[in-house]
Parts: C-alpha cells; structure tokens; sequence
C-alpha cells in the first residue's frame, strides 16, 4: 500500500510542477511585478541576496494567489532535490 501511496504522490508531484511551469512561462517579469513583489526583492537585495527570474516569477504567483505556500515549497523541495 505503501508504494501505491508513493507513486500517487510522484503523480500529484509531477502535475503541481508541470502547473506551475506552465504558469511560470506565462509570466512578464517587466509588466507582471506588483510594488510589493519588487519591493521585497528590492528589501532582499540589500542584505545580499539576489533573486534570479524564477524566484521571482514564483514570488509573483505566490503574491497573486494563484498558488499557495504549501504548493511553493513543495515545488521548491522537488526542484532541489531533482537539481
């Protein structure tokens, strides 16, 4: 039961990521980014951290609601794991 459980979660996995890359593709970094979003980039920014477009057309989608907390993390842990 337990590898049926797995793979079902592999399959729901591989759907949020395929989701969202279709939503990050959608993106326009120039004409998508609200105040706030490049705000906190800007904020980040000066402790030393730097934001590459992905981050923040996830950011985007975060602040926009069209995905939630628990869907970037789980997205951003897939991503690391695979890289």
């Amino acid at each position: 039961m337990a590898i049926a459980a797995s793979k079902l979660e592999q399959d729901d996995l591989s759907a949020l990521q395929a989701r969202i890359q279709l939503m990050l593709s959608e993106i326009d970094l120039t004409k998508d980014m609200s105040e706030l979003v490049e705000s906190s980039i800007a904020f980040g920014e000066l402790g030393g951290a730097t934001a590459d477009d992905q981050s923040k057309k996830l950011m985007i989608l975060r602040e926009r609601g069209d995905i939630s907390s628990d869907e970037l993390e789980q997205f951003i842990v897939a991503a690391h794991v695979e890289g």
